[in-house]
């Protein structure tokens, strides 16, 4: 079956765990407001060049390999702490969080022993324990008991708010980064429903994410 006449599709590259636990989640809103639009999603983990890769934009984090393309700034990703409830005893909680095993991400190895410095929290062995590729799974070796995961907080606001993680951790104060909705530098055929998709995710991020990105 084909696209309803005058639907209008876009292809959006977008990271995976950003997709899987905010964007799609909320992309019946955007159903709602725009009917006519239809999001296709793919995942990219790194920076690619954009111009030619039949892509209308990308939900990224800033990076140099996105010069020349359109920038429009969406939030700042914080990372935080995380465990399983059944992981915590009476113990203060930063002598806690040096003993129990810290989950890495492989893309950001120092993300600990940066945490630690910035925190003044000491950690023993910041860069030892396991690693993952994605904040997926960090989150779901946290879920499990496996250890603490440093993950953005508005990965896992579901979880914090039923209790099936807790951070009794601040969130880093210079762990982080700037996310963007990036366009190609030329205007498209599909512009007009571009531009209705920017100004949608925009308004969600202001007004329904504005708590998870705290």
């Amino acid at each position: 079956m084909g696209m309803p006449e005058g639907s209008k599709s876009l292809d959006i590259a977008v990271l995976p765990t950003f997709s899987s636990r905010w964007l799609i989640p909320r992309l019946s809103g955007l159903s709602a407001m725009y009917p006519d639009i239809t999001v296709n999603l793919a995942a990219r983990t790194d920076p690619f060049i954009l111009t030619g890769s039949g892509f209308d934009a990308v939900v990224h984090f800033e990076h140099p390999a996105w010069a020349g393309m359109r920038v429009q700034f969406l939030f700042q990703e914080k990372l935080l702490p995380v465990c399983h409830p059944a992981l915590l005893t009476d113990k203060h909680v930063n002598d806690q969080l040096n003993e129990l095993s810290r989950i890495h991400r492989r893309q950001n190895p120092e993300a600990w022993q940066n945490y630690a410095q910035g925190s003044g929290i000491a950690l023993d062995n910041s860069a030892q324990s396991v690693r993952y590729d994605l904040h997926e799974m960090a989150i779901a070796a946290a879920l499990a008991g496996q250890g603490v995961a440093i993950v953005p907080r508005m990965y896992v606001e579901k979880e914090l708010n039923s209790g099936a993680l807790v951070a009794p951790w601040p969130a880093s104060g210079s762990l982080s980064k700037n996310f963007c909705l990036l366009k190609p530098s030329e205007t498209g055929i599909n512009e007009p429903a571009l531009h209705d998709f920017e100004r949608w995710l925009l308004a969600e991020i202001i007004d329904g994410g504005k708590t998870a990105l705290e």
